[in-house]
């Protein structure tokens, strides 16, 4: 095995290094991410030509928070595709890349709250109702794995979806200071540099996001899954954050085990971010190809939901909309018996 610590080689290569280096296994990864950059653009815009056609017009707003959300898949693979081939920048891009999911899961937790036509009609239509654990079987009734629904609760799986959008883009920004005073290089395991520990806090603050969205999932989702097809899109979003949190994490001990080795040019650390770049995004395509067919459901009509979503907003009762949802619930229900 290459002793990496003994290699003077620069840390991270130019841009111009890497095309004069090409050999064919490299020509066909950038072929590779590529062709997945320009489907992951294809679809989006795909989806904007459809939501473009959505009436009645009052239904836009909606629409547009539903493209706000499907334009994390793009955006993150424009973040890693740009790293992939200027590596010098994977640190400014991450940032970007986790600023934008940061917004995105804020903006999907509200969007579910706006669903219910606002926080007073959720709690009024979810509290008291006992809700599973994430961490338990659908089949467990013990006490440990229920829970009631409460405001308070409520307030707590809010403040633990906020943090992430604060801890997450503030670690990113602390790597790029701790990038241009040397102290920060990305993959890097060893304890004198700031790598393993900015990571840690975005990995704690990852996992109290990840476990508040899958409990306020849980007990949203019978209602509104039905009519608007939010748990395709949620578990989308919860692969991405998981990816873009630990997954450069795991690979970085996976090249320290030996899995893949140093070369006489580059760093052990710049070959595991290099494939941290090329795996996000095929993995933000895959994603998208799966969302892609769940993001309008075609036996939904587009100004159906939002136009009725509209109306029940705008008055005080709702009770077409919870008429809707009862029955779609009822349904299920059925089907299930």
């Amino acid at each position: 095995m290459r002793n990496c610590a003994v290699i003077h080689a620069e840390n991270v290569p130019f841009s111009e290094d890497i095309l004069r280096d090409a050999n064919g296994q490299t020509i066909f990864a950038y072929t590779l991410i590529s062709m997945s950059f320009c489907v992951t653009w294809v679809l989006f815009f795909a989806e904007l030509c459809r939501a473009m056609r959505c009436r009645p017009w009052n239904s836009r707003t909606w629409v547009v928070r539903h493209m706000l959300i499907l334009f994390l898949f793009p955006v993150t693979t424009s973040c890693y595709f740009i790293a992939a081939f200027i590596p010098r920048s994977v640190i400014f891009t991450e940032f970007v890349s986790s600023c934008y999911l940061a917004f995105v899961i804020v903006q999907f937790f509200f969007l579910i709250v706006a669903y219910f036509g606002g926080e007073e009609r959720l709690l009024s239509k979810l509290d008291g109702q006992l809700m599973k654990k994430p961490c338990c079987s659908s089949c467990c009734t013990c006490q440990f794995c229920q829970e009631l629904f409460s405001r308070r609760l409520f307030s707590r799986l809010r403040i633990f979806v906020l943090q992430f959008s604060i801890v997450h883009p503030l670690t990113g920004f602390l790597a790029n200071v701790c990038a241009a005073n040397d102290e920060f290089t990305s993959g890097d395991l060893s304890f004198s540099d700031s790598f393993i520990y900015l990571k840690v806090v975005a990995i704690v603050s990852t996992i109290l996001c990840m476990n508040s969205m899958m409990r306020f999932n849980l007990i949203t989702k019978d209602y509104i899954n039905p009519v608007y097809r939010s748990s395709p899109k949620f578990y989308a979003m919860w692969t991405t954050l998981l990816l873009a949190s630990v997954q450069l994490l795991l690979m970085s001990i996976l090249g320290r085990v030996g899995l893949w080795h140093c070369t006489e040019q580059l760093r052990l650390e710049t070959i595991t971010t290099w494939y941290n770049c090329f795996a996000m995004v095929i993995e933000m395509t895959l994603l998208h190809l799966l969302v892609h067919f769940y993001a309008f459901p075609s036996h939904i009509p587009l100004d159906k939901p939002h136009s009725l979503l509209s109306r029940n907003v705008s008055t005080s009762s709702g009770e077409e909309l919870d008429a809707k949802i009862d029955e779609e619930k009822k349904h299920l229900l059925s089907k299930d018996v």
